[in-house]
């Protein structure tokens, strides 16, 4: 699970950056103007596991998931719920508790990047 995540994080954050130079990769693959992109299909495949990882059947390593494992997890989803204002993406945040960090690039992401949508920033 973690590494499924932690390649989550990456394609998250290769999107962030894009957006920075105004590529939106956030956006990439959607079928039709509607609905959901390649990665906001990613991320809702992913939240459940998340918030609980008892359903996961690929395998969870000898120790399971730890507290940092669950965090480095959530810590994307707040990207993923400034993009998309989704429940379960809130649900993913909310299960390990904000302010989240993530500890490879970001930092405290809750306080860079939590609810863009709701500051209305680009």
């Amino acid at each position: 699970l973690e590494y499924s995540l932690y390649g989550l994080k990456a394609l998250s954050l290769t999107a962030e950056v894009a957006r920075h130079y105004d590529v939106d990769l956030y956006g990439y693959g959607r079928s039709d103007p509607e609905g959901p992109s390649a990665l906001e299909r990613v991320f809702s495949a992913y939240a459940e596991y998340v918030v609980s990882s008892d359903g996961w059947r690929w395998g969870l390593g000898e120790d399971g998931v730890t507290p940092a494992e669950r965090m480095a997890g959530a810590s994307t989803y707040e990207l993923a719920h400034s993009t998309w204002p989704r429940s379960a993406f809130e649900t993913a945040i909310e299960s390990v508790g904000r302010p989240l960090y993530e500890r490879r690039i970001l930092g405290w992401v809750t306080l860079t990047h939590a609810n863009r949508f709701a500051l209305d920033l680009p």
